[in-house]
């Protein structure tokens, strides 16, 4: 079917090519992106002659077409996966058991009817299916859109060789007869009636033919059985785009306004999600066997799609209202589906217990992976540590300057400048929560470098436009009374910096003696 309908051709292609170029991300149980996991790197190469587009535009192909797309894991000598291979769903079939489960798969090795097989178990398979209505053993396979369509593409098909025929066939355009039936012209009229009527077809712009005897000329055009035909085409053709959900605009025809047509790739990639998915679970299998126990998960990044951005824009927009409402930041994202940002995006501190892990994680390949993973932790364990000794708890000159430009924001007075984090540390201050270190050595940078918006207008009470967006942001800082302590803190903090740097050893030294069990302790 593929190769006989250019339109279900134009499909797959458009499908095949939309979900291969797409990125590819390996996330924890957390919604944590994986960025260097093995699997990337398996699918980046996943076999001799095979790349990584290739393989998963194969495997929409025959998801869409036949409902099923079958992947064999090739194992090294230790059991580890070290390559994909896909198989083609018209020579797989499924051994099933008693209880209606699938105990093996057998591939024809050639092809032929009679040819080899090789059988395969389950966990060797990663078998992508649809879903399906049968009661038999055709319920252990999925259904694809060429089944639903097959009587249209038969018929199309059958049109398309009428017409091929049809245009080897010579025949007239037109005919010219006697305007009364019981005349008869002789050859010599006919020779001249035919010679002026061909010129007058030929011409291209028209003219008038005058005829020696009275006859009439009738044009030749499309019979009722050809103008059927058409409509039988365009028909099925409509019917291919709807099943494989393909807008027309896709596939290069004219869409009837440019809203229209925005509209149905919002619609087209949307279906393409729930494609995507159902491959995203076929490869989460061969991830999570590859890290067993790590709960990773494979999906799709739609995050710059086009079409989808308008979407991606309401949603942001309703994670700011979220925050605004007092939702945590991080909750909110992930409410709204922006699963890859992590918490370290906000407030620029890790939890203790998820530094070591990763440190630990690395630790299994590479002992400077560990240092890196270590020294990479903004807010680690270690570098907390030198810290106990200083109070990080806000005054209350700074918890009140806060409060006082948080109703200045509320009231409409902050300005386009201000950006998200400075009000989501404002609201943390004004409660009285720490400061971390990182955010303490920004504020006197900060506030020192924005001393002189002191001096313009509407800065102090009783100036026009008072209180300006620069003293709004001011106080959101901490004001006035976060200069001194915001400097007292980096003075305690670079002299805590001072001393470990000169009496401690390397942690790492003294981390890669002991075994996992206590490190996670």
């Amino acid at each position: 079917a593929m190769p006989a309908n250019a339109w279900l051709f134009a499909c797959l292609t458009a499908i095949s090519e939309d979900l291969a170029g797409l990125p590819i991300r390996v996330k924890d149980g957390g919604e944590n992106p994986v960025p260097s996991h093995p699997f990337l790197t398996l699918l980046r190469s996943p076999g001799a002659s095979r790349t990584e587009r290739l393989l998963r535009q194969q495997l929409t192909v025959d998801l869409v077409l036949t409902g099923n797309a079958y992947i064999l894991q090739l194992f090294g000598s230790r059991g580890q996966v070290v390559g994909l291979y896909r198989l083609h769903p018209a020579r797989m079939e499924a051994i099933p058991s008693e209880d209606g489960s699938i105990l093996a798969w057998e591939y024809n090795t050639d092809g032929g009817s009679g040819g080899g097989y090789r059988r395969y178990a389950t966990s060797a398979i990663v078998h992508i299916r649809t879903p399906s209505h049968e009661d038999d053993e055709r319920g252990l396979y999925g259904q694809g859109v060429v089944r639903s369509l097959d009587a249209d593409i038969q018929a199309d098909r059958a049109l398309a060789e009428q017409s091929r025929r049809s245009a080897e066939k010579g025949r007239p355009d037109a005919v010219y007869h006697p305007s009364n039936p019981d005349q008869s012209w002789s050859p010599k009229q006919i020779k001249s009636m035919q010679v002026q009527t061909q010129r007058l077809m030929n011409a291209t712009h028209g003219g008038v033919a005058v005829m020696t005897g009275a006859g009439k000329l009738e044009m030749l055009g499309w019979s009722p059985k050809d103008m059927e035909g058409v409509a039988q085409r365009t028909w099925t053709r409509e019917t291919i785009l709807a099943a494989c959900g393909v807008p027309p605009s896709r596939v290069g025809l004219p869409t009837a306004n440019y809203a229209t047509q925005r509209e149905q790739m919002i619609t087209y990639w949307q279906g393409l999600i729930a494609k995507a998915a159902m491959i995203d679970d076929g490869l989460t299998a061969i991830a999570q066997r590859m890290d067993p126990g790590a709960g990773v998960m494979v999906c799709h990044d739609f995050s710059r799609v086009p079409a989808l951005q308008a979407s991606r824009g309401e949603a942001l927009d309703r994670v700011k209202k979220h925050i605004d409402n007092g939702m945590d930041p991080l909750a909110a994202y992930r409410y709204e589906g922006f699963t890859d940002i992590d918490d370290t995006a906000f407030n620029g501190t890790v939890d203790p217990t998820e530094a070591v892990t990763e440190a630990i994680r690395a630790l299994r390949s590479d002992v400077f992976a560990v240092r890196a993973a270590i020294n990479s932790q903004t807010e680690s364990t270690i570098t907390r540590a030198r810290y106990d000794d200083i109070n990080f708890t806000p005054p209350k000159g700074v918890r009140d300057e806060c409060q006082r430009g948080l109703g200045w924001l509320k009231d409409g007075h902050g300005g386009d400048g201000l950006v998200d984090a400075t009000k989501r540390w404002a609201r943390k201050l004004a409660k009285g929560d720490d400061i971390t270190p990182d955010k303490a050595r920004k504020m006197r940078a900060w506030l020192a470098r924005h001393e002189a918006d002191k001096e313009g207008e509407g800065f102090k009470p009783g100036e026009d436009g008072f209180p300006s967006p620069g003293r709004v942001a001011w106080a959101l800082w901490g004001g006035d009374p976060a200069k001194p302590w915001s400097a007292k803190l980096v003075r305690q903090m670079d002299a805590a910096d001072e001393d470990a740097d000169k009496a401690a050893p390397d942690p790492l030294a003294n981390l890669i003696q002991f075994p996992s069990e206590t490190v996670t302790q």
